[in-house]
């Protein structure tokens, strides 16, 4: 049963800080995700991961194209009509280009020595400075084309955490895994000089990544690109700006400083490890071209041009909705943060259908599916067990 998801319902977010052991309620900001408009008297907040506690590095104004989170735009009040960015694009998304092209408009054609660097390729180095750790995954193809996926792992300090639920129903909660994952496409290209070199195609993509039943991440789900970006369709790509990535003597080896935009004295060059196949724990981050996920999601993961598809089989599907929903890349949470499935039977409403799940973050937010609808409240009452509340938010 396909369920029209989120939202008339305006989302994101209620920014948490962790002060002096507290968690501090910042700001209530929402976005209209659907093509009507609501006329709402009060804001209903939910918690984000906060800005400082996402695992970045600090970026020059000049490093390429990267997402911005509208999650972390304080905001102190919400005007009733909020114009929707999406209306007026009735037909579904195309991002599968039809051909690709050089800088000048001319075919793209990869350079003849582009066979012999065919594969897959791995590669980890410490960020000076930083107290992280840069994960790079490449996978070359022999028409010129590549994928690559780099992240982040704390070496020092909290990791953070993230959550899903098993197929016993219990609720697990564990380390952040691909912090801050990036996904680009590319074509190798041929300067003047004979160099080899990663040039960019279209944008970057900072998905969340879904966690299944048994607490592996394997789901690419692009929910800032499906929630904010315009669903436009694009005949032609374009190989464009140096990513970083040079092929030279046989090898693949990576600008970090350039990669990532990090501005640095110190010269940071990794050369990456080149694999048998493509069998690792990392290998799906770099299995589909970008485009290629834009195009599954929009078609897969949204009922029309802007209302998700809510088709929960399981309590970890909605948990990881929400969690969606919170981060829109994947951040982590705080370490303070906590969630509660709540027993459907304990939950007072009335909704049109049953309800199905029901999560509790930070004993504050609840959020309950009925199996149409997504309703939501900071003003949770218990009553001898039994959770409800007056002001319920709902597509």
């Amino acid at each position: 049963m396909v369920m029209v998801l989120l939202m008339n319902m305006l989302m994101v977010s209620h920014l948490i800080k962790i002060e002096s052991g507290h968690i501090m309620n910042l700001a209530k900001h929402f976005i209209t995700l659907a093509s009507l408009t609501l006329a709402l008297a009060t804001t209903v907040p939910t918690i984000s991961a906060q800005e400082s506690e996402s695992v970045s590095v600090e970026t020059s104004e000049s490093s390429q194209e990267q997402n911005t989170d509208e999650s972390t735009t304080v905001v102190t009040e919400v005007q009733g009509d909020v114009d929707d960015h999406h209306s007026g694009h009735a037909n579904r998304a195309s991002f599968i280009p039809e051909q690709i092209l050089n800088p000048d408009d001319s075919p793209y054609e990869a350079p003849e020595e582009v066979g012999e660097y065919a594969g897959y390729y791995t590669g980890q180095v410490d960020i000076p400075n930083q107290d992280l750790a840069i994960h790079i995954a490449v996978n070359i193809y022999e028409d010129g084309l590549l994928n690559l996926a780099y992240y982040f792992d704390v070496t020092e300090g909290d990791q953070g955490k993230r959550f899903f639920v098993d197929e016993q129903d219990v609720l697990h909660e564990i380390p952040a895994p691909y912090q801050d994952v990036t996904l680009m496409t590319a074509g190798i290209q041929e300067n003047e000089q004979g160099d080899l070199y990663g040039g960019l195609i279209r944008k970057t993509l900072s998905p969340v990544l879904l966690i299944n039943q048994e607490g592996v991440s394997d789901t690419i789900y692009p929910y800032y690109d499906m929630a904010y970006e315009l669903r436009e369709s694009y005949a032609n790509a374009r190989v464009y700006q140096q990513m970083g990535l040079f092929l030279q003597d046989g090898a693949a080896i990576v600008d970090v400083n350039h990669l990532i935009g990090l501005e640095s004295d110190e010269p940071l060059v990794l050369e990456l490890d080149k694999g048998e196949d493509a069998n690792d724990e990392d290998a799906f981050l770099v299995e589909n071209k970008t485009y290629e996920i834009l195009q599954d999601s929009f078609d897969n993961y949204l009922v029309d041009h802007n209302e998700f598809n809510m088709d929960f089989d399981n309590a970890n599907d909605f948990v990881q909705f929400i969690q969606a929903s919170h981060l829109q890349t994947n951040k982590r949470f705080p370490s303070e943060t906590t969630f509660e499935l709540i027993d459907p039977e304990n939950v007072e409403d009335d909704f049109a259908g049953d309800t199905l799940f029901a999560l509790l973050i930070n004993n504050e937010v609840l959020y309950v599916y009925d199996g149409s609808k997504l309703y939501v409240t900071d003003s949770v009452e218990l009553n001898d067990g039994i959770y409800s509340s007056s002001q319920w938010v709902t597509n």
